[in-house]
């Protein structure tokens, strides 16, 4: 060949690489994938339509973004939640857009059961494979709510931190009012004293075999810290100090809370119960005397009915108290109890082990030494119930004389489940919450069903469960936005953390919630700053009336249900304080009597 002809073809080359874009260029010559050029955005309709929750029977495209002529192939691994079922999904190039990335797509057809579906992008070339997968763990370190969602990250290895798509029956209904509610949470015992006849005397009872029942003779002095407050007798006060609030002083300021804007009363536990929190229930058809009685919680019903609001009440349907005729640990009823008798009507309803370590032989001998049985959290108070038996399902909500129907029939407004995930983990076959649902639902077909879930609640609302949970995540966001430094306390830890965030983080994670429920059940939450169980707001925000302004702000506007921790509205000063080891404690002193004048 001729230097000319040799010249002409060196020159053609130049022209035709000259109008190469680098980015092909890099892609077609190198020998790993473009990790820059790698992209997923589950809010971003380019790249996932629909977005959000969606319905059963539904074709959802999610595309993945490559650099030109790079990757060999793109795959979704999907993985459905209830079925437990893996697919790989390939992906084709659908275009190529002019600044050089390949679009690639896949349709994913969803089937006629609510479920969750999880996918992540498996992106190969040669003998190398990489992962796209949610950043909702930066580093490998804590849950960061603000990054769920939205873009993700790139992996060598697959952290299964794959991306959520809920899917949800369309016929989810959730009661209007729920929606356009405003609601005030009351802890009872600490809100107004309406009927000081109803008073217990100071150690007119003993708990638990030891627990003496401590009465406050004045009504704004702080509750009493079991930790570090013992009695005469040794015994420590858990929870046993009571204020005297009840029933009749609540009815007494129904206009106060009228006067609001409330429509919707969330109370903590009122059934006749050992503590002042109630929470280790007795007899789940009798209101507490210290609270009251029947009559009180009619009247009750009756005045909040005829001023526009509903009663949300406390269902603690997962375990209940060792102090009761349930149970019997301390022999105080005269029938067996299932502690007492392994003939007890009851002895199946709980879960009775050996004892370990320290735990005594609490219980009635057994062949297989089974004296001691499992408890919530490790408190030996609140023995867990076993829901998967019909017995209990028949006593809390299946029978016509049980006590979902009958406090139904009442007049109640709804439920809020305590540790509600507990009883029905949520999946495939939810028969207790679906049997729940299905029965109070008969008795009033706008019955809420709340559930308490620190975290994700999307497998509790599909459509046959819960209708609203209590919006911890939203907590997170909102008191995220208006900190400047990340706050913990005994809550408020691990996968907890309530970070400072950035405007842009507290959109991502307020579109984050609003990417996993389905919009009945989004527009249905319980939008809470504080609770019973948290740090109170006013402490969290630095005892600023103008950060506490603006949380709220937040709260009120944004889709859900706005609910006011008792006493919030004034900015009650209940500060947690730090135990022996530094760490700070909200229980029990986010408890504290509300000021009245």
């Amino acid at each position: 060949m001729s230097l000319a002809r040799i010249l002409q073809r060196f020159a053609l080359a130049l022209l035709l690489f000259s109008l190469i874009p680098v980015a092909n260029l890099l892609a077609q010559t190198g020998t790993e994938i473009d990790q820059a050029a790698l992209l997923h955005d589950s809010r971003d309709d380019l790249y996932r339509v629909p977005g959000g929750a969606v319905p059963i029977e539904s074709t959802v495209i999610l595309r993945f973004r490559t650099a030109a002529n790079d990757a060999e192939g793109v795959s979704i691994r999907l993985y459905d939640q209830f079925e437990e079922a893996e697919t790989l999904v390939p992906m084709q190039v659908v275009t190529t857009t002019p600044d050089g990335y390949d679009l690639w797509e896949a349709a994913v057809e969803l089937g006629r059961k609510p479920t969750i579906l999880w996918y992540r992008f498996l992106v190969t070339k040669d003998s190398q494979t990489l992962y796209y997968e949610d950043d909702v763990r930066p580093g490998e370190g804590n849950y960061y709510p603000a990054n769920e969602g939205g873009a993700g990250a790139v992996y060598e290895q697959s952290p299964d931190l794959s991306y959520q798509i809920t899917v949800y029956d369309p016929r989810l209904y959730t009661p209007e009012w729920m929606r356009n509610a405003i609601v005030y949470q009351i802890f009872p015992d600490r809100f107004r004293n309406g009927d000081p006849s109803n008073d217990p005397a100071d150690g007119s009872d003993v708990f638990y075999g030891e627990l003496p029942l401590y009465f406050h003779e004045t009504w704004n002095e702080p509750p009493i810290d079991g930790r570090t407050t013992q009695a005469p007798s040794g015994a420590s006060y858990f929870n046993s100090d009571f204020f005297g609030g009840d029933l009749a002083g609540i009815t007494e300021k129904l206009d106060y809370l009228q006067s609001l804007g409330v429509t919707a009363i969330y109370l903590n536990p009122i059934f006749e119960a050992r503590s002042n929190h109630r929470y280790d229930t007795a007899d789940y058809l009798k209101i507490d005397p210290i609270l009251g009685d029947i009559e009180d919680f009619r009247t009750l019903v009756q005045e909040a009915k005829a001023r526009g609001m509903v009663l949300i009440l406390d269902g603690v349907f997962n375990h209940l108290s060792s102090d009761s005729a349930f149970f019997d640990r301390y022999h105080r009823f005269e029938t067996d109890g299932a502690c007492e008798s392994v003939d007890s009507p009851y002895r199946e309803w709980f879960f009775f082990v050996p004892p370990k370590g320290t735990q005594p032989a609490a219980c009635v001998e057994t062949p297989d030494n089974e004296t001691y049985y499992i408890s919530w959290a490790g408190f030996d108070s609140i023995p867990k119930i076993n829901n998967r038996l019909v017995g209990p399902s028949e006593y809390f909500f299946l029978e016509e004389d049980s006590v979902a129907q009958f406090w139904g029939r009442e007049g109640i407004g709804g439920w809020r489940f305590d540790v509600g995930g507990d009883i029905d983990p949520g999946g495939p076959n939810p028969i207790y919450w679906e049997a729940f649902r299905s029965m109070v639902r008969q008795i009033n077909p706008e019955t809420v069903m709340i559930g308490e879930e620190w975290g994700d609640a999307s497998k509790w609302l599909l459509g046959k469960e819960w209708d609203s949970t209590m919006n911890y995540r939203l907590r997170t966001g909102i008191l995220g936005f208006v900190r400047d430094d990340d706050f913990m306390d005994n809550d408020a830890n691990g996968d907890r953390i309530i970070y400072a965030l950035t405007p842009r983080e507290t959109d991502a994670l307020i579109r984050s919630i609003e990417e996993d429920y389905p919009p009945m059940a989004y527009h249905a939450m319980m939008n809470l700053l504080d609770s019973h169980d948290t740090t109170r707001l006013f402490f969290v925000v630095g005892n600023d009336t103008q950060l506490q302004k603006l949380a709220v702000l937040l709260q009120f506007t944004l889709p859900g249900a706005p609910t006011v921790y008792y006493g919030d509205e004034i900015s009650i000063d209940a500060p947690s304080i730090p135990d022996s080891g530094g760490n700070l404690q909200d229980d029990p002193y986010n408890r504290a009597p509300y000021p009245w004048p």
